[in-house]
């Protein structure tokens, strides 16, 4: 499968980190990063998909969702 950055980031942001639903979460984690991911943020690092998608899970957008507008939605009445 051939990915460009932009479709990574989107994945990331929009299925990982704005997903409520947990079982989707972790599949979009699966489809997106390698088992033994590093993610760095700046007070800390986590390790691994599992640990990756209790991160998530505990951001603002995945605990509380806004709405969001994915490419090719209509928006408005």
């Amino acid at each position: 499968m051939n990915s460009t950055v932009a479709d990574l980031m989107r994945r990331n942001l929009l299925d990982v980190f704005n997903e409520p639903d947990s079982e989707r979460r972790s599949a979009a984690i699966a489809r997106t990063y390698a088992e033994d991911v590093v993610w760095h943020e700046p007070d800390h690092v986590v390790r691994g998909r599992e640990a990756l998608a209790e991160r998530a899970a505990s951001s603002s957008t995945a605990s509380s969702p806004r709405p969001v507008n994915r490419p090719g939605e209509c928006v408005g009445p």
